[in-house]
């Protein structure tokens, strides 16, 4: 019960989109997914896929939670709801919100951290390479390898 107030509250609050660990999990699931669908899918997909989530359904969510219980607390209160107020009172505070709430957190905090993700993953994807390539034999010596056993098996395939 208590986990689940506090990630109540980190949504409240728009925290849990801003949390590096919460980008690095989402980008990891998101990039997992697209790659079954889409083999050649890449970390810069992946990034624009998690921009476009932020803004078409962590903000939007957020928003409409905040505007919901606006219009519950105003209902509460007044007993009846007039529509052109509270629609306008709705879009200014979205104004408002979307430049010094989700627009600043966006480029200050969401940003770097997801490129900082993206990074990380393509090193990661940089050193499993590095590692194949050393496993692997050269050129050279692969050459190398069916000269002899072609000269071995007395086999003339040149």
């Amino acid at each position: 019960m208590k986990e689940m107030m506090q990630r109540i509250m980190k949504f409240i609050t728009f925290d849990s989109p801003l949390q590096a660990d919460f980008i690095s999990l989402k980008f990891a699931s998101i990039h997992a997914s697209q790659q079954s669908k889409l083999p050649l899918w890449n970390a810069n997909s992946t990034r624009h896929k998690m921009i476009s989530d932020y803004w078409f359904s962590s903000v939007i969510k957020h928003f409409l939670l905040l505007f919901t219980i606006a219009i519950l607390i105003t209902f509460i209160q007044t007993h009846k709801l007039e529509m052109f107020p509270v629609l306008f009172a709705g879009f200014i505070s979205f104004v408002i919100i979307y430049f010094f709430h989700y627009k600043l957190f966006y480029a200050s905090i969401f940003l770097p951290n997801l490129e900082m993700i993206k990074e990380e993953y393509e090193q990661k994807l940089k050193d499993e390479l590095k590692k194949c390539r050393k496993a692997q034999l050269c050129n050279f010596a692969l050459v190398l390898i069916y000269y002899v056993f072609t000269q071995t098996n007395k086999m003339n395939s040149l």
